[in-house]
């Protein structure tokens, strides 16, 4: 045995308390890493689903360079880019809830429901989605109609630029919420409203002819 062996060993038994621990603090770690190495896959699916269900199957997402809104005129001018098989406007703002609501924060988004379900795959679970002449009507994720503890045909109130609007429930998504704040939908119109951007916009989102080559397309 040499030297720096012997050393370690009398170390060892000369400190039995500290050695135990040192040993319990191996095994533990090798556990947690075991046990993350566990959980991590079902993590992980959990988090693409939810960024799937999010991004639906957009190809391309047209925003201002400043983060706010901007003319939606872009529109037309994008669908008659070739390769460009549908395009969508829609208005996203973060909203912060009332007291004691049982949702701390939701993302309002405002879609033009003719397009937007030309660019996204909405998994409907149960009621059903917009229509371009709904007013008051909002789609959210079941898991998210359960914290708020409603159903369809219920409602919900959200703050907007006059006050609390309230929303009556249409449809209920079954890939529920994305990560972080719950999305909830209503028609363009109203999200205009509820913000106080009259015709504007701040993300126009388009899907692709497949087979189309992307790097034309986008520099198109």
């Amino acid at each position: 045995m040499s030297v720096s062996s012997k050393l370690a060993w009398r170390y060892l038994i000369g400190r039995p308390g500290r050695t135990a621990l040192t040993t319990m603090a191996i095994v533990f770690g090798v556990a947690l890493i075991f046990g993350l190495n566990g959980m991590l896959p079902g993590i992980t699916e959990t988090f693409e689903r939810a960024m799937l269900a999010s991004a639906g199957q957009v190809d391309l997402s047209v925003t201002s360079a400043s983060g706010g809104t901007f003319e939606p005129d872009i529109t037309h001018r994008l669908a008659r880019v070739d390769g460009i098989a549908a395009v969508s406007p829609s208005l996203r703002r973060a909203v912060s809830m009332q007291s004691g609501s049982p949702v701390t924060n939701i993302n309002l988004v405002g879609v033009e429901p003719r397009t937007a379900v030309k660019v996204h795959d909405f998994a409907l679970d149960s009621g059903r989605l917009l229509n371009s002449g709904d007013t008051g009507k909002v789609v959210l994720g079941a898991d998210t109609a359960e914290q708020f503890g409603v159903g369809i045909g219920g409602s919900i109130e959200v703050p907007a630029v006059s006050g609390l609007r309230r929303l009556t429930v249409g449809g209920l998504l079954a890939a529920g919420s994305t990560v972080g704040s719950p999305e909830i939908y209503v028609t363009l119109a109203d999200a205009q409203a509820m913000v106080g951007v009259a015709g504007r916009v701040s993300v126009i989102e388009a899907r692709f002819v497949p087979g189309s080559d992307r790097a034309a397309v986008e520099a198109a």
